[in-house]
């Protein structure tokens, strides 16, 4: 039983590794959200390559096919290809994707329709095969970098809006390897009268600098949180499948990620009061100035009642989720309103708090209980005043 569906499965001869790998890569990096299937990455050691790569194809939204005389000659890519065009005759959309065939022609005649199939041809001059990365290099230099670039542009735009999913813009606010140098510099300073340093609040958790220095990448997307082997968006995407799996197809959305602390990206910041929107930050980058400037651009933000933030422990605490479970468990029907908030909503619910650990958690609930009443007594005596509402 196939337990994955994929955004895009690439058909190549291992033959034209290095092509398969570039574009792999380079969709991972500039189309994080897009769940690509690439044997190399995604068959375990001992797994069941043939039954997997099947599942694979009939469980795809699209297909990439690197054509040269080497696929044309492979047992693998033909069939393949085959077997997708079967599964789009049958089942012409996946999800809420319209299915299609994306094709790069390396080198030879195409067979079977890709003919018919509008692809990238002004690559083919750069693929070599008498050298061992299959002339993969010259798409460093131009000008095939530009056509390359091109390509996978097209392509990640293409996937990305055939998903007609909601998109749903998700923040990181986190610093990198290029600033993070600066946290070292800085870890023993305090940077408010009343706050404490760098080192002192990773003591709280039992973590110190250097153990967690290596937890950000070259931009915010390959922040690993909780210091593990997943990023942000490996943590994120895992959310999207599990969500959707449990909500209308009509509700289903797709994260659209943004890097704030990217300066092309600040301007995006009204983007988020006027969409869905959802920012996760880093506490730990916030001792940096840079990100904690970043952070305070987003005081209208968090003035909106509708705004979603979430601020990531630096560990991640055993239990937490077990806990969720059997309280939700124990108590049906009483909080699945909580735990799963229906869309479109059928009434409010009470702000809650639970597995509370921190007292102060519950100062801030009775807060905006009273501010909450407050405000529905002023509207009750104004309408009373002014006589609106009445019959």
């Amino acid at each position: 039983m196939p337990t994955s569906t994929y955004d895009l499965f690439i058909s190549y001869s291992s033959f034209d590794q290095p092509w398969a790998q570039r574009a792999y890569d380079e969709l991972r990096q500039g189309f994080p959200s897009i769940n690509v299937f690439w044997d190399r990455a995604e068959i375990p050691a001992g797994g069941s390559w043939r039954t997997l790569l099947t599942d694979a194809v009939v469980n795809t939204k699209h297909l990439l096919i690197l054509w040269s005389d080497a696929a044309h000659e492979s047992i693998e890519v033909t069939p393949e290809i085959a077997t997708f065009e079967a599964e789009v005759r049958r089942a012409p959309r996946l999800g809420l994707s319209e299915r299609r065939e994306f094709y790069i022609p390396l080198q030879g005649a195409p067979g079977g329709g890709l003919q018919n199939i509008q692809g990238f041809p002004a690559l083919a001059p750069f693929y070599d095969p008498n050298v061992a990365n299959r002339g993969v290099s010259s798409l460093d230099t131009e000008p095939a970098r530009s056509e390359w670039k091109r390509a996978i542009r097209m392509m990640g735009d293409a996937i990305s809006n055939s998903d007609a999913a909601q998109p749903v813009i998700a923040a990181i606010v986190t610093t990198n390897q290029t600033r993070a140098p600066l946290l070292d510099q800085i870890r023993g300073l305090a940077q408010s009268p009343t706050g404490p340093t760098l080192d002192e609040f990773l003591a709280g958790y039992g973590l110190t600098w250097s153990g967690v220095s290596s937890r950000y990448g070259a931009n915010a997307l390959e922040w690993h949180p909780f210091g593990g082997t997943d990023t942000i968006v490996d943590l994120l995407e895992d959310l999207r499948i599990q969500a959707n799996s449990r909500l209308d197809p009509n509700y289903w959305f797709r994260w659209e990620y943004v890097d704030l602390s990217d300066p092309n990206s600040v301007g995006r910041i009204k983007e988020l009061n006027q969409r869905p929107s959802l920012v996760v930050v880093d506490p730990i980058s916030l001792f940096e100035p840079l990100t904690a400037n970043v952070f305070r651009a987003l005081a209208d933000y968090l003035r909106e009642e509708h705004s979603v933030m979430a601020s990531l422990s630096p560990v991640g605490q055993t239990g937490v989720d077990w806990f969720s479970r059997a309280i939700r468990a124990q108590s049906v029907p009483l909080l699945e309103e909580y735990f799963e908030p229906r869309i479109p909503p059928l009434s409010a619910f009470a702000k809650c708090a639970f597995n509370v650990q921190r007292i102060l958690e519950i100062e801030r609930l009775i807060r905006g209980r009273i501010g909450s009443l407050q405000m529905a007594q002023k509207e009750s005596e104004a309408r009373h005043t002014t006589g609106i509402g009445k019959k």
